[in-house]
């Protein structure tokens, strides 16, 4: 995909679970991120958690048009109050997608 790209995602790998995002611009992965969370957290909330640590990202590097791409639907509505906001600082175009299943898109979590 051409442009600014920001896949995230929450995972779970033997009973830990942690949250990533792979930044690509134009096909080429420029940076990444993966935080494991503390014990007891879901899934969910490091779906949400990834897309936080996204917002920042942007935010901090005054990324001006860029997809979010997450197989979270729910974390994805969960963060779009915050999107939206960082869209007015940066005076920029934040596109939100959705996807089923990331397919071929190296996974995040290695």
């Amino acid at each position: 995909m051409d442009g600014d790209n920001i896949f995230t995602d929450g995972f779970r790998i033997e009973n830990k679970v942690g949250c990533a995002f792979v930044y690509f611009r134009d096909g080429i992965e420029v940076e990444s991120l993966k935080i494991m969370l503390s014990d007891g957290a879901i899934v969910f909330m490091a779906e949400v958690a990834a897309i936080k640590e996204e917002v920042e990202y942007i935010r901090e590097k005054d990324t001006r048009n860029v997809r979010v791409i997450s197989d979270s639907r729910s974390a994805l509505k969960e963060k779009r109050r915050a999107i939206n906001s960082i869209k007015e600082i940066i005076n920029g175009n934040i596109d939100l997608y959705w996807v089923k299943v990331y397919q071929g898109v190296p996974s995040k979590a290695q």
